[in-house]
């Protein structure tokens, strides 16, 4: 398994080395979006469910290493702004927050609750 983009470590109780949780997620979402057009630009909102594959690998204190997977569910809610700089580019932001259920990875459980916040730069053709 290919190293995955984020991890987490703690130290085990009682050992001074600690366990580390290397994971990666992949989601597959469906959104349901509005947008309200304005002169120069847009406002956009929009919400979703999706399934939340979770691939992982549990290394205890170096000396086990376990894949363990997981898929999860999940709702979304975004919205957001774009400004028209010129009819073929444009600037805007848009926020997100993710709710999920708890994934379970052997001994360890966590969900992908959170905020997200972008800055977007955009040409249209």
């Amino acid at each position: 398994m290919k190293s995955p983009p984020c991890s987490y470590t703690w130290p085990h109780y009682g050992h001074e080395s600690g366990t580390t949780l290397d994971f990666c997620t992949v989601p597959v979402t469906v959104d349901f979006k509005t947008i309200i057009p304005i002169k120069t630009g847009q406002f956009y909102a929009a919400a979703g469910i999706g399934a939340y594959f979770v691939q992982g690998e549990i290394d205890v204190n170096g000396l086990d290493t376990e894949d363990v997977r997981d898929i999860i569910v999940g709702g979304k809610f975004l919205a957001g702004s774009a400004y028209n700089i010129t009819d073929t580019l444009f600037i805007g932001m848009e926020g997100k927050y993710i709710s999920t259920e708890q994934a379970n990875l052997g001994v360890h459980e966590f969900s992908l609750n959170g905020y997200t916040a972008t800055g977007v730069f955009g040409i249209r053709y």
